[in-house]
């Protein structure tokens, strides 16, 4: 938070416990938001591999519960919040009148304080946060960090121990950052989210450069789409081969990283198109995404990582969701600057020993293009026919390549220009 802020609005709330500041400028009479560097903190949210879910082979479904998790919330209950929603820290007036400060979990592992004199709400500091058992820890973009200890979630107030005082938060929904603004470009941490309502589930967007994206993967069920490890293996680091997840864990990957679809299924035409050349336009193309949406094509994949990185090459760091990257206990996180907030979902659709198996979550995202390769790939009869745009957990690339149309990625959306 900035110091004018910060002080503007201590002096507006006279009963303030504390104030949210984490700056880093010297002087002024700023109290430090509780927990900042001088308490340690915690580290990256998925750095400790305590996260881990065994679907994963180290890479944690984020449902889960455990460090790292920050889907589902820990033994304190479900911190989460939906769209246009956060928890308000204090409220008071000043001469513009409501005068508030709270702060906003994202489903993604990230969190962002926000704050409002008058109505207009704005943003403040922001970062990421895991969840240990009944503690949530937070570590700032910019250094420092805070902890909830011994939190508890009931109805809709959320009550916890900060830096020795006990503190209860309350839900508030209706909140919209700037006055009615629904996004904002990302970058530098002060992203804001707006949404979009699909087959019953709200997705969060964001604008980056020119374009509208979806900053969630799809979860919307169609028939051909699975949740990871659903009606199949999943292959597991840690026990060296396939297994079998209970039901509970093939629900809780759909939760944390959307479903996986083919690329027929993704595009909602027929599924003889996924070893046939289909030559319909890849311009708009709607497929399985909200009205005024469609599955991006090459092009769109292009305008992307031409806006946040200087090339393919090191575009998936600034792409890449500050947690939930983790295989094999080795930290894949990116910095997520512009709020795409990519998550691994790994791949299915193909077969061991005549079963379906999956592979990869926690370590490699695929998100299908709407291009084809050509005509004549399918005349070849090559496999590989279709682009699929692919990030890594070992690699800062971001690089859309020809890939097997029958094989099962993850889906984002891309809102059509005006």
């Amino acid at each position: 938070m900035s110091k004018t802020k910060g002080f503007l609005l201590a002096a507006a709330v006279a009963a303030l416990a504390f104030t949210l500041s984490c700056s880093s400028d010297d002087g002024g009479n700023d109290t430090p938001l509780p927990g900042t560097s001088s308490d340690g903190g915690t580290g990256s949210s998925s750095s400790d591999g305590g996260g881990g879910s065994s679907s994963s082979g180290g890479g944690g479904s984020s449902s889960s519960g455990g460090g790292g998790s920050s889907s589902s919330g820990g033994t304190g209950g479900n911190v989460v919040n939906g769209a246009n929603e956060g928890w308000i820290i204090h409220c008071g007036t000043s001469s513009s009148g409501e005068a508030c400060e709270g702060i906003i979990f994202y489903s993604d592992g990230r969190f962002q304080f926000i704050e409002t004199m008058g109505g207009v709400w704005t943003l403040d500091d922001a970062g990421t946060y895991t969840i240990d058992g009944s503690t949530i820890n937070l570590l700032y973009d910019e250094g420092g960090s805070l902890q909830f200890t011994s939190y508890s979630v009931s109805d809709n107030s959320l009550t916890a121990t900060i830096k020795g005082n006990i503190t209860t938060l309350t839900r508030r929904t209706g909140i919209t950052i700037g006055g009615g603004s629904s996004s904002s470009v990302g970058g530098g941490g002060n992203i804001v989210y707006g949404t979009v309502s699909h087959g019953g589930q709200d997705y969060r967007t964001v604008v980056i450069g020119s374009q509208v994206w979806m900053a969630d993967n799809l979860n919307y069920y169609v028939p051909g789409s699975k949740c990871y490890g659903e009606d199949g293996q999943v292959y597991d680091a840690v026990a060296g081969g396939l297994v079998t997840l209970s039901s509970s864990q093939i629900q809780a990957n759909c939760v944390a990283y959307g479903r996986l679809y083919d690329w027929a299924t993704a595009m909602d035409i027929d599924a003889s198109f996924n070893t046939s050349y289909w030559g319909g336009s890849d311009v708009n193309h709607k497929g399985i995404c909200p009205t005024d949406w469609h599955i991006p094509n090459n092009d769109d994949w292009e305008a992307l990582v031409n806006h946040v990185g200087t090339s393919w090459r090191d575009a998936g760091i600034y792409l890449k969701s500050a947690s939930g990257w983790n295989f094999n206990n080795v930290n894949g996180n990116g910095t997520n600057d512009y709020g795409f907030s990519a998550l691994p979902g790994g791949i299915g659709g193909f077969f061991v020993d005549g079963n379906l198996a999956y592979s990869g979550v926690g370590g490699q995202g695929l998100w299908w293009s709407a291009s084809e390769v050509s005509n004549d790939c399918v005349e070849r009869q090559e496999e590989d026919c279709g682009f699929a745009m692919i990030m890594m957990y070992n690699s800062e690339y971001a690089a859309v390549d020809e890939e097997e149309p029958l094989r099962l990625y993850s889906v984002r959306c891309v809102k059509n220009a005006p």
